[in-house]
């Protein structure tokens, strides 16, 4: 399966959050696939967001994804001049050329029987554990990235 635009990127999305500084198309990757890392910084995000909004961006629909399809598949992040290939516990990274973003799933159709109820709340709670540690992240997920 790709999901794919044409839009502007990762980096220029992440770039607008200045507590992550000047970064290239890859570190953007990187970062997208943190547990809490969004366009904002955690705790601008967290005071002014409405937490019962289902699909309010917490930057953890990329990390749950990639966590997820460490499981049951790979996955490449293309954005920019950069792409990270997620297969098992392996990042590689490999220069590209697209115009947006691209995301890249493939489903092993066997390992789709190993994943359990609460998988996704499983991911989130460890990647919400993990955000509390860094102060650019955003402590809690939306409710739209713990749906499967």
């Amino acid at each position: 399966m790709v999901i794919s635009d044409e839009g502007e990127g990762i980096r220029r999305t992440l770039s607008v959050n200045k507590a992550l500084g000047k970064i290239n198309d890859s570190q953007a990757l990187r970062y997208a696939i943190q547990p809490g890392i969004s366009m904002v910084s955690g705790d601008e995000l967290y005071q002014k967001r409405n937490r019962t909004n289902l699909t309010g961006n917490s930057g953890y629909g990329l990390y749950v994804t990639s966590e997820l399809f460490k499981k049951i598949g790979d996955m490449k992040l293309i954005s920019g001049s950069a792409v990270l290939d997620i297969k098992s516990n392996t990042i590689t990274e490999m220069g590209f050329k697209y115009p947006g973003t691209a995301v890249v799933l493939n489903v092993y159709l066997n390992e789709l029987d190993s994943v359990s109820d609460n998988e996704i709340e499983q991911i989130v709670a460890l990647g919400e554990k993990s955000a509390q540690d860094d102060p650019n992240a955003i402590k809690k997920a939306s409710k739209s990235s713990r749906i499967f």
